[in-house]
């Protein structure tokens, strides 16, 4: 077993799983819960313990970010999703640049 899969064994955080790949010549952390994977992490053999332990942390806090910008909702729409395409977005604001106000302008009291 390498160092990762032993330090993984000491790591736990909700119901999720950490997987160990290989992609090439590199180690990946992903984390994965029911059938979704999140992003893959890439990993040194030359980090230390306490940077992989802090990678693992930050893949959490990643994960728990992309659920709370899939849950959150404005007027019934996901204006912070993690999911939306960035050309599609590019070009929307693109269009309506004259429409777009400065969210820092003055609004009216609510």
């Amino acid at each position: 077993m390498n160092r990762f899969a032993e330090l993984l064994e000491r790591i736990q955080y909700k119901d999720l799983r950490f997987r160990l790949g290989k992609d090439e010549s590199r180690w990946y952390l992903q984390i994965r819960h029911a059938h979704m994977g999140g992003r893959k992490w890439l990993l040194s053999e030359h980090m230390t313990d306490s940077e992989f332990v802090a990678t693992v942390f930050k893949a959490c806090l990643t994960w728990e970010e992309h659920e709370c910008r899939e849950a959150f909702r404005y007027r019934g729409q996901r204006v912070f999703g993690p999911h939306m395409d960035v050309d599609k977005l590019s070009n929307l604001l693109a269009r309506n640049r004259d429409d777009m106000t400065d969210a820092r302008e003055p609004t009216e009291a609510l």
